[in-house]
C-alpha cells in the first residue's frame, strides 16, 4: 500500500469502529476521512487501476455506515446516513476513469 491508501484506511477504520461501537460520528475522524479521500481522488487521477484493497474498502465503506446508522435514533441516525451517501459521491471520485480512458 502506498502512504495515500495507508492514510485512507486508518482514516475509514477509525470512523467505522466509533459508530459500530456506538460512539456516533467524531466530527475530526469524519474530517480526515473526507480529506483521505480527496487526496486519493488526486493523486489516483491518472491511474487506469486501484489496489484490491481500495477496491475492498470501496465496496463496503458506505453501506457499511448506512447499515450501522439503524443503530442510532433521530440525529445521529440521520448524520450518519447522509456520511454514507457523500462518501458514495467521494469514493466515485477515486474510481472515475481517467479522462480520455474508456469504461468499455
Amino acid at each position: 500500500m502506498d502512504d495515500v491508501e495507508v492514510e485512507l484506511q486508518s482514516a475509514a477504520e477509525e470512523v467505522q469502529i466509533q459508530v459500530r461501537q456506538g460512539l456516533g460520528l467524531d466530527e475530526q475522524s469524519v474530517d480526515r476521512l473526507r480529506k483521505a479521500l480527496r487526496h486519493a481522488a488526486e493523486a489516483w487521477a491518472d491511474a487506469d487501476v486501484i489496489s484490491r484493497s481500495a477496491a475492498n474498502l470501496f465496496v463496503d465503506l458506505a453501506w457499511s455506515l448506512e447499515a450501522c446508522s439503524y443503530a442510532y435514533r433521530d440525529d445521529e441516525a440521520s448524520r450518519i446516513k447522509e456520511l454514507a451517501h457523500e462518501l458514495v459521491d467521494l469514493v466515485r471520485a477515486c474510481v472515475t476513469a481517467p479522462r480520455g480512458v474508456s469504461n468499455t
